[in-house]
């Protein structure tokens, strides 16, 4: 193609796309015009918009108080203007909503327009008014309306809303229910433009449980003033201030004025006698240091000038620890006063006429007192001499009755002592076993005598180291437990004690003795403890006695700061507890001792006293291997002592039983006899412990013996004898006993099946060459003689074994004392165990006894011999339990044993008085050799120049002297005392001799010895 052809062809495109650009061109021209009359409509539009968003945001601020915008607002600050107003309107409103869910909560809300329509209430509106928000909106308050307010009440609270003011009020209303309800109510109108109201809004508190106090404060108010105005007291409040608050009519009377002139002004200035000498109110002052109440006498003036004392009692009313009020209670005292000293001046005549009765008491007691010893005296006298029977009667009831007089007479002088006040008691550290113990020994003879059961139980814990009278107290038991067995025919006394600890250092002893007896009707209950006084007039007939026993108990119990209670039913019996709180010291811990001890002990009241005393308790069916050293068995509550009669055990055995079931037991047993435990105590079963571990224990014996009826009868021979016997039926057998056990002796019969007597015994001397070994043969003893001592035995019996040359066999090989040692007659360690070593007392208590007791075989022959068995059994008794002190384990044996029988059948056996007479005579010999003293001491006690620097022992002991001077009875008193208050030491023999012979009524020799005694002291 040429290049004209080229041009020509561009030339071509070039116009066409300049025809298609102004094409183009023009209908972007139309399209532009176009939307430039679109723009200019819609800048015609924002215009007016914005005129209207300025002319809103203006009244806004109005609304809200700002300054109105200008309107030079452009059209960038329009969306950040818009967005404050926004934000402001929103929390505006959230605040509105916080507020009205606030005052929802506490408050009643109501709205209603000005003709009464309500248009608005919150939950807690229908919540007090009990209708849903349909029942009320739309209606009027008319629904909630009581008829407690008149119409004039509403007209006039709405006269005052349509001026425009504030009402505010209580209103009564009804709920739905019926029940009225109370409001605090303040209602509020609001304005419209024209400052008319259109509608009211009411806000309402509810009051209903407010005035609910309210009424109750004014009735609780009505009824303390109605209360008070009742009252004899005068009663008034005054403040911190002195100021009255409020008084009554009795106070008001009494101080000679007028309710209103005391109310509201200080009140004590214008009453109180010196009053302007005091530096404050006491009262006030009193209340100040203390919040108790205070009781005052005063002496109060009337406005008349005419005085009175009163007493004034003041309680605080208290409030944040500060004495805010005063509560003063007085009473007019004149006629107290005038009482009291007309009581005073009779008690001061009541004590000078007791005052005149004790002296006339004491004089009267000193007057009889010295005839009564006298016949006391003499009488004993007479009794120990050769009498006739008819004498030995006359004299032994005027011993009787010379007793039962001085019993009187020192109930009589101990109820005056305590009638005046005049009793005192002896503080000291004492045993609760011992005074029970004495109780039983002074009770027991009697209860016997009336076919009763005397038992004393002591349980409780930390009783032995009480802090007391003693002596008071033993008097008040022996009297409960006389009486006891006074008005009981038959059945069982008891005497239990228990305690409880109420502080760190005190114990609450209760002490209780029970009978079975006539007891008391309960119209007679409340004259127990009146003086002079019984169950009726025939109880004195019946049973004798002065009415005094119980009065004194009583006023003893009182003395000592305790109760006695009584409990009874008649005709079954009585119950007396003494209840009394003492000073204690802790028991201190047992040592624990190796040794067990198996119970038979159905109610569980055996082993606590054991673990006190540090025993191990072991019941029958814990026993297993352990082997017990001693057996215990409460026989009063198995029963029957037959049914243990057969009891086997080669520990020593002990009795908890009355001295007759003893008796019995022992009676049907040959070896290992039990120590009888009359007293359920501590002290009592240590002692029958003690007496039974000293005991010797019995030689054993093997009994080798394959025939049972030949071994039964040699058995019984044995254990007849007193000994021990184990049993076996050959040589086996019997060669693993004797290495197992050491026995004392051993039976071999010859004749046996498998081993014979013979290889048995040479087997038995491989291993033991001490134990004696006697055959048993019935074939020739002269034949079997070689092979006995061939095959090692000793000796040889024949059959069938006769009890004599059995006995002698066992004499010839009796064991030796190293096996078999026996306790000593006076077991002097033992003794001075018991009074804490002190050598010197034991000593003296030895030649006290000495003394006292060496005639005491020939008073039981004689007291026998006359036909006196009570008497008899009586000394027997008391050496028993002196015996038992003083550590004569054999006498004391031997006294029991005498006791029993003199108790059972009256006369005993000639061997049993020989036994004891040996054993009385053994222990004296023992004892005088112990007390023997030395030169030194015999040069002492003859001239006896000792300082002393107790005053009361010289002036005790000049007393006596004037006494013993001119022969007065009294001086045995005195006597007794100065033994009591002379401390252990070489002082105490020659005292006690002093008073030995006091007591014998040789005055003359008392006066020498008190005269050479007085002569002697520094």
């Amino acid at each position: 193609m040429t290049d004209e052809a080229l041009w020509q062809r561009r030339l071509e495109r070039e116009r066409a796309a300049r025809k298609e650009a102004e094409s183009l061109l023009e209908d972007k021209a139309a399209e532009l015009f176009a939307a430039n009359q679109q723009l200019e409509q819609e800048r015609s539009q924002l215009s007016e918009m914005i005129e209207t968003v300025e002319s809103s945001i203006n009244q806004l601020l109005r609304k809200t108080s700002a300054e109105p915008r200008n309107t030079n607002i452009s059209t960038a600050e329009l969306p950040s203007l818009l967005a404050g107003l926004i934000n402001d309107n929103a929390r505006v409103q959230k605040l509105l909503a916080r507020q009205k869910f606030a005052l929802d909560q506490h408050a009643i809300v109501s709205i209603s327009d000005t003709d009464g329509i309500v248009t608005y209430v919150n939950d807690r509106f229908c919540k007090l008014s009990g209708y849903a928000r349909e029942e009320i909106l739309g209606g009027t308050y008319d629904l909630v309306h009581s008829a407690y307010h008149p119409p004039e009440f509403f007209e006039q609270m709405d006269a005052q809303l349509l001026r425009g003011e504030v009402w505010s009020g209580e209103i009564n209303s009804r709920a739905k229910d019926g029940s009225n309800f109370w409001v605090a109510a303040t209602i509020v109108p609001i304005f419209d433009e024209n400052n008319a109201p259109v509608e009211f809004i009411a806000i309402q508190t509810d009051l209903t449980g407010a005035k609910a106090l309210e009424q109750a404060f004014k009735e609780e108010k009505n009824f303390l003033k109605n209360l008070t105005d009742s009252m004899d007291e005068g009663v008034y409040v005054i403040d911190d201030q002195g100021i009255c608050l409020f008084i009554n009519e009795a106070a008001a009377r009494l101080l000679g004025r007028q309710r209103e002139e005391c109310l509201n002004s200080v009140l004590h200035p214008g009453v109180m006698a010196g009053f302007d000498q005091l530096p404050e109110d006491p009262v006030l002052s009193t209340l100040g240091a203390s919040r108790e109440q205070k009781e005052q006498v005063f002496e109060f003036i009337r406005p008349d000038g005419s005085s009175f004392p009163v007493s004034l009692v003041a309680s605080p009313l208290v409030q944040d620890e500060a004495h805010l009020r005063a509560v003063c209670v007085i009473r007019d005292i004149s006629t107290a006063q005038q009482l009291e000293e007309a009581r005073e001046k009779a008690l001061h005549a009541a004590q000078t006429t007791a005052a005149a009765k004790s002296n006339f008491l004491s004089n009267m007691s000193h007057e009889i007192r010295t005839p009564l010893n006298a016949l006391l005296g003499f009488s004993d006298t007479l009794l120990q001499s050769p009498l006739e029977p008819k004498q030995k009667d006359y004299a032994s009831k005027i011993r009787v009755s010379a007793h039962s007089l001085l019993e009187v007479i020192d109930d009589v002088l101990d109820f005056s002592d305590l009638d005046s006040g005049t009793l005192k008691l002896r503080n000291s550290c004492f045993d609760l076993d011992e005074v029970l113990q004495a109780v039983y020994d002074g009770e027991s003879m009697q209860a016997h005598d009336k076919g009763l059961s005397l038992m004393i139980e002591n349980l409780a814990p930390d009783t032995h180291r009480l802090i007391g009278d003693p002596m008071r107290l033993r008097q008040i038991l022996v009297k409960l437990t006389n009486n006891a067995i006074k008005f009981s025919p038959k059945g069982r006394i008891r005497v239990q004690v228990s305690s409880r600890q109420s502080t760190a250092d005190k114990l609450e002893l209760s002490i209780s003795v029970s009978d079975q007896g006539v007891g008391i009707s309960a119209e007679k209950l409340a004259l127990l403890g009146t003086p002079f006084s019984q169950g009726d007039s025939s109880t004195t007939r019946r049973f004798s006695g002065t009415g005094l026993g119980l009065s004194i108990c009583y006023r003893l119990a009182h003395t000592m700061g305790g109760v006695i209670d009584v409990s009874s039913t008649e005709g079954e019996g009585s119950c007396f507890t003494l209840r009394l709180e003492l000073p204690f010291q802790p028991t201190p811990p047992t040592t624990l001792q190796q040794r067990t001890v198996h119970l038979i002990d159905p109610q569980g009241r055996l082993a606590p006293l054991c673990n006190l005393l540090g025993y191990q308790p072991l019941e029958e069916q814990d026993s297993g291997e352990t082997q017990p050293t001693a057996t215990l068995i409460d026989l009063y509550c198995v029963g029957n002592e037959r049914e243990i009669g057969h009891y086997s055990s080669d520990a020593p055995l002990i009795l908890l039983a009355a001295p007759e079931q003893l008796e019995r037991f022992n009676a049907e047993r040959s070896s290992n006899k039990a120590v009888g435990c009359n007293l359920l105590t501590a002290r009592a079963l240590a002692n029958a412990l003690e007496t039974a571990f000293s005991r010797p224990a019995a030689p054993h014996v093997l009994l080798v013996e394959d025939n049972s009826i030949n071994a039964l009868i040699a058995r019984r021979m044995l254990e007849r004898l007193g000994l021990k016997v184990s049993h076996c039926k050959n040589g086996e057998d019997a060669i693993r006993l004797s290495s197992e056990r050491r026995f004392n002796l051993i039976l071999m019969d010859i004749e046996m099946p498998g081993l014979n007597g013979y290889e048995t015994s040479r087997k038995i001397r491989e291993q033991d060459n001490r134990t004696p070994i006697i055959a048993l043969t019935a074939h020739d003893e002269a034949e079997c003689l070689a092979n006995v001592h061939e095959a090692g035995m000793n000796d040889l019996l024949g059959k069938p074994l006769d009890i004599t040359p059995l006995q002698e066999c066992l004499v010839r090989w009796q064991v030796s004392a190293e096996d078999n040692a026996e306790v000593p007659t006076f077991d002097t360690k033992s003794a001075l165990r018991r009074f804490g070593g002190d050598e010197q007392l034991l000593k003296h208590l030895c030649d006290q006894f000495i003394e006292q007791h060496s005639e005491d075989a020939q008073r039981i022959t004689a007291a026998i011999a006359e036909e006196e068995p009570a008497r008899a059994a009586l000394i027997a008794h008391s050496l028993k339990g002196i015996a038992g002190n003083l550590a004569l384990a054999d006498l004391k044996q031997q006294s029991a044993e005498l006791e029993d029988s003199l108790r059972r059948n009256k006369r005993p056996s000639e061997d049993l008085l020989l036994s004891f007479q040996q054993a009385l005579g053994q222990a004296i010999e023992a004892m005088r050799g112990y007390s023997e003293p030395s030169a030194i001491e015999e040069e002492r006690e003859a001239n006896p120049r000792l300082s002393i620097d107790d005053k009361e022992m010289a002036s005790t002991l000049d007393e006596l002297i004037q006494l013993l001077e001119v022969g007065d009875i009294d001086s045995i008193e005195k006597a007794r005392h100065l033994a009591e208050i002379t401390p252990p030491g070489p002082l105490a023999a020659p005292v006690a001799r002093l008073l030995k012979q006091a007591d014998n009524f040789d005055f003359e020799a008392a006066y020498g010895s008190a005269t050479r005694l007085r002569e002697n002291l520094n």
